[in-house]
């Protein structure tokens, strides 16, 4: 796609300069994929569309008080200085922006505080605008850091026309974060509130967390009209075990996942293996995800409302449908809502049949493990059939599904030609699963048909396996 498909008219008046009264008290869009129905609610009312044993998927990265000003040696010129990433610690050694950068050359000394406490040596350029900045400050490291912190103040992204006010220092983060590393604030979270978090654990909801720290790229200007020769700007990424185990085993159960903005959308398509599960990570990225793009992990996703021509919109456009999602952003134009940082949000419910990896390898595997998997995934369906609402077009279907569920007549195919060949298991196994598959997509129940994705996806797993 070109950069330019993702251009449209927002006007300033738009964009949101400060957060809602309450965090979980912003409007919410919510898109469904597959419908293409859009419903506007309140953001707590997000509640409602998950339930026990889904999953959300947190950012816990923690930003700094990025931005400082300080004054430049000699002439005493007012610099801003945005603090970026430390390269040393033992030596004080920082990653910089400056502006204006023509007055800042390698040597020149800048005075930061009202006493001039603070005092750093450009020892070299990096970018236009990058320096690296080395601090002379003699005291311990975390002495250091606190008293540089205490200078600087909540690095507001450049969309939003004021300066950083008080109020920002708790509003610009989320309740969650952890992990300090970002110089901007990944948006989505700042709608849970500690109230909506707790309704969230009682009603049995589960939380994963990655770290991401989210950098400038976010913000930076894409100057290529082909997306195929941008390049994002790499960011520091963690995906532990606890994650792992809490996201798959949600998939492996049919379990909502849902990804809480696109700095967790790009991470765990990094960390994802062949099997759509999961990996631990432990590294950078530079993904950039722009239509078209096949999703891995997350069947649902939560965002803000981004800026024309961002990476952010493109990744939404990716995960929602770029025809959707940007007829969705004109009525949310129409209905005033807020865009940016502290603007409102969009819930995207992907409706359709999700994948559902099946841990079985028909090469390695014994007849009793394949049986043993096969049958926990019926379970699965006859479950959420005793659940639906509609007793008899549940009992319908059963019958419509006929032999395809029998595990007595599955049991007895694998059993007669398992060590025959694994190819005749493939062609079985497609036989056994079509008709499931199509009595399934004709009805008009979800979970159905999700579990008949699982169906089908698994004499696709077995031809992989081969």
């Amino acid at each position: 796609m070109k950069l330019s498909q993702f251009k449209f008219k927002l006007p300033e008046d738009k964009i949101a300069l400060y957060p809602a009264k309450y965090r979980d008290e912003s409007r919410l869009m919510v898109v469904h994929k597959s419908t293409g129905e859009i419903e506007h609610m309140v953001f707590k009312d997000i509640l409602n569309y998950f339930d026990d044993k889904d999953v959300f998927i947190f950012n816990d990265t923690k930003v700094f008080p990025a931005r400082l000003y300080g004054n430049k040696e000699k002439t005493g010129a007012r610099i801003e200085v945005f603090l970026l990433r430390e390269l040393n610690e033992e030596l004080r050694l920082w990653d910089v922006l400056v502006d204006p950068a023509r007055k800042i050359r390698i040597g020149n000394k800048l005075y930061f505080g009202e006493d001039d406490s603070m005092v750093a040596e450009v020892i070299d350029n990096t970018t236009s605008r990058g320096r690296t900045l080395r601090f002379l400050y003699d005291g311990p490291h975390d002495e250091f850091k606190k008293a540089l912190y205490a200078l600087g103040e909540p690095p507001l992204p450049p969309f939003i026309h004021r300066p950083a006010e008080p109020i920002d220092e708790e509003r610009f983060q989320n309740i969650f974060a952890k992990n300090e590393g970002a110089v901007t604030v990944p948006a989505a979270g700042l709608h849970f509130s500690r109230e909506l978090m707790k309704r969230m654990e009682i009603k049995g909801i589960d939380f994963a967390y990655i770290t991401m720290h989210s950098g400038l790229g976010n913000f930076r200007d894409i100057d290529v009209e082909d997306l195929t020769k941008h390049k994002m700007d790499s960011e520091q990424m963690f995906v532990e075990e606890e994650a792992c185990r809490i996201v798959n085993e949600a998939k492996d159960r049919g379990s909502r996942v849902c990804a809480v903005g696109t700095s967790v959308m790009r991470t765990i398509e990094t960390a994802v293996g062949t099997d759509g599960h999961l990996k631990e990570f432990e590294g950078w990225t530079n993904k950039f995800i722009f239509p078209p793009y096949d999703f891995s992990v997350a069947n649902a996703m939560v965002s803000n409302f981004h800026m024309p021509l961002s990476t952010m919109l493109m990744l939404v456009c990716s995960y929602g449908g770029y025809d959707l999602i940007m007829d969705a952003y004109q009525i949310a134009l129409k209905e005033d809502y807020r865009f940016g940082t502290y603007g409102d949000a969009m819930l995207i419910l992907d409706d359709t049949p999700q994948k559902v990896f099946l841990n079985v390898n028909v090469g390695t595997s014994t007849k009793t493990q394949v049986i043993d998997s096969l049958k926990e995934n019926f379970k699965q369906v006859e479950v959420l059939m005793e659940a639906t609402a509609d007793k008899a077009k549940s009992a319908d279907l059963l019958i419509s599904m006929g032999t395809a569920l029998s595990l007595d007549k599955l049991k007895d195919k694998i059993d007669s030609i398992y060590d025959v060949s694994r190819v005749t298991i493939l062609s079985i196994g497609h036989n056994l699963f079509t008709d499931a598959v199509s009595a399934l997509l004709d009805k008009e129940i979800y979970p159905m048909k999700r579990l008949a994705s699982e169906a089908k996806d698994f004499w696709n797993l077995i031809k992989v396996n081969q």
